[in-house]
Formats: structure tokens, C-alpha cells, sequence
């Protein structure tokens, strides 16, 4: 029987493409990297139906659910800019019978927005294969 679940991957947010862009336009690449590198360690907190889990920052997460309407929450540790539960973001997703709904959670970081926020968009569903 074909999975149902919801995938998560991070995203850049729009701010931080730009501020990329400047930088290297400066000669500066050190210096983004050297913010990017403060991420490294950071972690994403996943919440389904009240059930939590901590997974890297960097990757894509699937959550196997059964399918229906599930209360998602999203939380982006950096565990160095500013601590737990930045960007915390609360969405109801549908999942379709042997399907993967597809996620990109994007954090705007006090580092390049002034304060923290963030943004879930669904990019689709996919058959599960499985």
C-alpha cells in the first residue's frame, strides 16, 4: 500500500538571495559564508498532530501520516542567532491517500530582515512511490 505523508525542505527567502547577490558583487563571498556557516548547526522542529521532532536544518524531512487534514508547526532552531523557536509558523495541511504534499518552509532571520518571520508554501503533492 503507497505512503501518505508531508515533506519539508528549507528555502532562501527572497532578502536573502539579494543580500548574496550584493555581496558578491562587493567581492564579500567570505562574509556570506561566514554567515551561512552560523546556520550550519541549526535545526528544524517539526510538529504533526502534536507529535515533535528535531531534524537538521539542511535536508529534506519526510513525516509519514495517515491521510487527512494535519496541524502543522514549524519551529527554526539556529542554536547561535537568537536562540530556540525563531520563525514559529502554524499551518493545517491536507494529505492525499498515497500521496507526499510537498513543503518549502523559508525563515527570514533577524541577521537579514531586522526580525524574525517565516513562510510555508506548498509546492504540490507527488505519488508516494512506495
Amino acid at each position: 500500500m503507497p505512503t501518505s505523508g508531508i515533506e519539508i525542505s528549507p528555502g532562501i527567502s527572497e532578502a536573502q538571495r539579494k543580500t548574496n547577490d550584493f555581496l558578491h558583487k562587493l567581492h564579500l563571498d567570505w562574509f556570506g559564508t561566514a554567515i551561512a556557516s552560523l546556520a550550519k548547526g541549526a535545526t528544524m522542529t517539526i510538529t504533526i498532530d502534536g507529535a515533535k521532532r528535531e531534524e537538521p536544518w539542511s535536508g529534506v524531512h519526510l513525516v509519514q501520516c495517515e491521510p487527512g487534514v494535519h496541524s502543522l508547526e514549524l519551529e527554526w532552531d539556529s542554536h547561535s542567532i537568537g536562540g530556540h523557536s525563531l520563525a514559529p509558523l502554524k499551518q493545517d495541511i491536507t494529505v492525499e491517500p498515497g500521496r507526499i504534499t510537498e513543503l518549502v518552509y523559508t525563515v527570514q532571520t533577524v541577521v537579514s530582515h531586522g526580525k524574525a518571520a517565516a513562510s510555508l508554501e506548498i509546492k504540490g503533492t507527488r505519488a508516494s512511490g512506495a
